[in-house]
């Protein structure tokens, strides 16, 4: 069990999250949670969910529940690291950009809809 001042201690957390709990609040750490279309989605998965009335891209970094509440997927909160995903296809790849905020956000468990595969461009990226 920890606190949840412990646990977003070293996170970039976007700051006035309506859904993030008080700083003392006791949470437990979990290994998956289910999305709206049944997704068994994982720590680090890849998934949309709709955020602040709108539908965006993250990678999932910590899911959590709090200590004593029921598993239902409104009790869950979701710690997830934000993408922006760009107008425009890569012209190689013809497949979505996604582009890190750097930022953390926080999610209820039934905002997840489905998880994704993403691929890694090694070639813009220099990767060997």
């Amino acid at each position: 069990m920890y606190r949840w001042s412990e646990l977003i201690k070293d996170l970039n957390l976007v700051a006035g999250d309506s859904i993030s709990p008080s700083a003392e609040s006791v949470w437990n750490l979990c290994m998956v949670v289910v999305s709206r279309s049944k997704d068994i989605c994982r720590v680090s998965a890849w998934v949309c969910l709709e955020y602040k009335n709108n539908i965006t891209a993250a990678r999932i970094v910590k899911i959590l529940i709090e200590n004593g509440k029921s598993a239902a997927p409104s009790n869950v909160r979701i710690l997830l690291e934000h993408f922006r995903i760009l107008d425009h296809k890569d012209e190689r790849l013809n497949m979505p950009i996604l582009v890190n905020w750097t930022e953390i956000i926080v999610a209820s468990g039934s905002d997840i809809l489905f998880d994704f595969n993403a691929q890694h461009d090694c070639v813009s990226t220099g990767c060997r």
